[in-house]
């Protein structure tokens, strides 16, 4: 059996690739295409093709927060980052003024979190983040940091 991080670099080789592959589909920009075309129905394949591999990379993160080891401490990170980052979506709801700036300091913490996690999975090279996704997709958006 493999060990836990060459298990666990696998996976997160498989989602980088599944997302690569979902956010390279002009579908996954729109907001309301058709849904009954043979673009959007191979978007729908990629995108449960998508959340799978996230889904099995949540699972193979679930570890207690150790932080004499690196790796152990950048999952729960990376898995408590997102839960908050989830929150954020009531955060803007509830208190759109106070929520606004509490949601883009949860979102850089996941940004954050994700990088340092591909970074110690040695993925890195592959990895891109959601802002370079938009950036190359809209080339011509201004993004602030």
């Amino acid at each position: 059996m493999k060990d836990w991080k060459e298990e666990l670099t696998a996976i997160a080789k498989r989602w980088i690739e599944a997302e690569k592959k979902c956010r390279a589909n002009p579908c996954g920009w729109q907001s309301c295409s058709p849904r009954d075309t043979p673009e959007w129905k191979e978007y729908a394949i990629l995108s449960a093709a998508w959340k799978e591999t996230e889904s099995e990379l949540w699972q193979a993160t679930d570890v207690e927060y150790n932080d004499k080891d690196p790796l152990c401490a950048a999952c729960w990170q990376w898995r408590y980052s997102k839960v908050m980052a989830r929150k954020c979506t009531h955060l803007l709801l509830t208190r759109p003024i106070v929520g606004s700036k509490m949601a883009g300091e949860l979102m850089q913490n996941l940004h954050m979190a994700e990088t340092n996690l591909m970074g110690l999975l040695g993925v890195l090279n592959e990895y891109k983040s959601p802002n370079q996704y938009i950036e190359e997709a809209f080339p011509k958006l201004k993004m602030t940091v």
